[in-house]
């Protein structure tokens, strides 16, 4: 990554307390005043996207400051990208070397891959479906001043809450995934203004989430497998 490339990437860059957000549309905000934002995770990064009349603009990424570097975002940017396919069709893929995930969301083909000289077709048959498990979170609305409005800090399954209930896990079967992390924990509760991610006999978390300037989501759903939960904790930026 050379110098300018650098700048470039900097210039789209928000840095907030917990995370980094790259901003693939400018002031997605205000042009997308009162439509419903989607966040969801593809491994390390969360996608925050918009769907409208059928098509899934991305927006933005979220990185998170626990696994992510300023540095370390920059180098990840300029080797990685993310290609939303169009609805109902499979994905063809410009300048990319080789593709490492993809996946289904809303009849869209979301594909990570790493950047080269190659067109690489991504077939929308053996895409796994996500849009079950990852369902609308959180509207970002705006008033007539452009000021956010304040929502809830924390979201189970589309549910505003006003705090994070108790979730209990049996780390046999359960699995519990923050910010694209799979983390080895016993208990979800409140912490503080945030949530902890507690193990047993341990009296303080081995983890915490401040919702100061987050929006707190947590999706739970059941894998048919092994009748095992499934908990993934994402974020949503509220801005100032």
């Amino acid at each position: 990554m050379d110098a300018f490339e650098k700048r470039q990437l900097e210039k789209r860059l928000r840095e907030e307390e917990h995370f980094f957000e790259f901003c693939i549309v400018p002031d997605y905000e205000t042009v997308y005043v009162g439509e419903r934002l989607h966040t969801f995770p593809v491994e390390e990064v969360s996608i925050q996207c918009f769907l409208q009349d059928d098509e899934l603009q991305l927006v933005s990424l979220i990185f998170d400051k626990m696994s992510y570097e300023k540095e370390s975002l920059l180098q990840w940017l300029s080797e990685h990208g993310i290609h939303i396919g169009a609805v109902g069709k499979s994905a063809l893929v410009h300048h990319a070397r080789s593709v490492e995930y993809s996946y289904m969301f809303f009849d869209h083909v979301v594909v990570q891959y790493t950047k080269g000289d190659q067109t690489i077709s991504v077939d929308r048959e053996h895409a796994e479906e996500w849009t079950d498990y990852e369902r609308p979170l959180l509207e970002r609305l705006l008033d007539t001043d452009g000021r956010r409005v304040p929502i809830p800090m924390v979201v189970i399954n589309d549910e505003l809450l006003p705090g994070c209930p108790t979730l209990k896990f049996n780390r046999k079967i359960d699995t519990v995934i923050v910010g694209g992390t799979i983390m080895n924990i016993d208990r979800i509760d409140e912490y503080g203004d945030g949530i902890g991610f507690y193990r047993k006999n341990i009296r303080e978390p081995v983890a915490f989430m401040e919702n100061e300037r987050v929006a707190i989501l947590i999706n739970l759903f059941v894998d048919t497998e092994d009748d095992g939960k499934v908990c993934t904790v994402t974020y949503m930026p509220m801005g100032e």
